[in-house]
């Protein structure tokens, strides 16, 4: 039985699932560990809340990348000429959910776009896209924003290949797949520490990590990236 995000739902932004969902998520992980015979976990943080809380071993088994995203060349020209993209981006790559803060990310670029007014953030994933272009209005960067919708695997590939970083400002997350993913294709990560992501991500070593709902840091970790 794999088990993920333990003990985390005090942590969730709904406050009536953070009232009461501690007492179900102990009472249906409680029981799964009786009657499971191989216990399994995706984060580094599950395994040692399970084995210092609940005395529990389980086998450590990450997520996988496609291979494609190790083995593929360089697809940075390609993506420029095929999206007319000539200036400088930063990527978001998941899900358009609130629990992902693209609002810091949106925030971030207002700050951005007063030093460095050419830089653009590419935001790029399924989901809802009109509350957050009426974000990027407000805000006054709705021509430095650029949605895509949902990525087919070649073209991620090229679309992180000619990004300066991959951001996630995430307010929850395990491990995202896409902090492996910039890995395989050699491009930093901008990121919270949230999950099981401080416990692979070392600030200053393979990527930056900031408080999430914190546009200035993540503001000022753009300057980073951008090349001078």
């Amino acid at each position: 039985m794999d088990f993920m995000a333990i003990d985390t739902f005090n942590q969730h932004p709904n406050s009536l699932i953070r009232l009461v969902g501690p007492y179900y998520g102990k009472y249906t992980l409680t029981n799964a560990l009786k009657v499971s015979d191989i216990k399994l976990v995706r984060a580094i943080r599950d395994k040692i809340i399970l084995k210092t809380k609940y005395g529990v071993d389980v086998y450590f088994l990450p997520d996988g990348i496609d291979e494609e995203l190790i083995t593929a060349p360089n697809h940075a020209e390609v993506s420029k000429s095929q999206y007319h993209i000539d200036a400088p981006f930063v990527l978001f790559l998941g899900r358009l959910d609130k629990l992902k803060g693209i609002d810091t990310l949106l925030k971030a670029m207002s700050l951005v776009r007063k030093e460095v007014p050419e830089l653009k953030a590419v935001i790029a994933g399924p989901g809802d896209q009109r509350p957050y272009k009426t974000l990027a209005e407000k805000l006054g960067v709705k021509n430095n924003i650029v949605f895509t919708g949902p990525l087919q695997v070649d073209v991620k590939i090229g679309a992180i290949d000619v990004s300066l970083t991959i951001v996630l400002p995430s307010l929850r997350e395990t491990f995202p797949l896409v902090i492996m993913e910039a890995w395989a294709r050699e491009k930093p990560v901008i990121t919270t520490p949230v999950g099981d992501i401080p416990y692979r991500v070392k600030h200053g070593e393979n990527g930056i990590l900031i408080p999430p709902r914190n546009p200035k840091g993540t503001c000022r970790c753009h300057y980073f990236a951008i090349p001078r």
